[in-house]
């Protein structure tokens, strides 16, 4: 289907245009600022990254467009978005640092990123996250094709990206101190389909063990 990816985890068609939703943001001050509130997408930027807040203090403000370069982290209703640093997309696109929706947080921190993805050219094929927003001839055209989302799983200091195709794998890395998991995993009763499930138990998992050490 064409402005749709085989390699991202999830890929939602361009939605209408959002509403201001009632939330705050902490500034890199520490300071705690509530407000209206819209989650946007943006061109690629290795420093400010995909995504990017507008903020009204009141229904009546001007809008102001504020970066990860202003905001360490921002609620949006039940969601949470921190900014995560230093990491590379599926497509080997390196990010200084950007913001990420918070899923589960513990031993292992998983993430979600959001990417506008798009589509150029006469061929229709999706064009590469660094070239969102370029052309390479006169002819070529672009334009939104949704939002991608991908996982990204945070162990010690290290970041990856989870794929369905990577999973397996990464999960070694990701749980596998945890004998009960992996065999679940081994015997595909749990899947990259359950990530966020499973995220969810090897971190309750550890906690406990912290807590019953002698």
């Amino acid at each position: 289907m064409a402005g749709f990816s085989q390699n991202a985890d999830t890929t939602k068609p361009a939605a209408r245009k959002k509403a201001f939703q009632e939330g705050y943001y902490y500034n890199w001050s520490g300071v705690k600022i509530p407000g209206l509130i819209r989650h946007k997408h943006a061109v690629y930027s290795v420093e400010l990254g995909t995504n990017y807040i507008e903020f009204k203090a009141i229904a009546d403000d001007k809008k102001k467009k504020l970066t990860v370069a202003d905001v360490q982290s921002f609620v949006l209703d039940t969601d949470s978005f921190a900014v995560l640093r230093s990491f590379k997309s599926y497509y080997d696109v390196y990010y200084s640092k950007d913001f990420v929706k918070v899923v589960d947080t513990g031993n292992v921190n998983l993430f979600l990123h959001y990417n506008e993805k798009r589509i150029t050219g006469s061929d229709g094929g999706p064009a590469p996250v660094g070239g969102i927003g370029s052309t390479t001839g006169s002819t070529a055209t672009v334009s939104a094709a949704g939002i991608e989302s991908l996982y990204y799983a945070q162990k010690n200091d290290s970041v990856y990206c989870v794929t369905k195709k990577e999973f397996k794998s990464l999960s070694v890395i990701l749980f596998g101190d945890n004998a009960d998991l992996m065999k679940k995993i081994s015997k595909k009763k749990l899947s990259f389909d359950n990530l966020e499930l499973i995220t969810e138990e090897y971190n309750h998992w550890k906690a406990l063990k912290i807590v019953q050490k002698p």
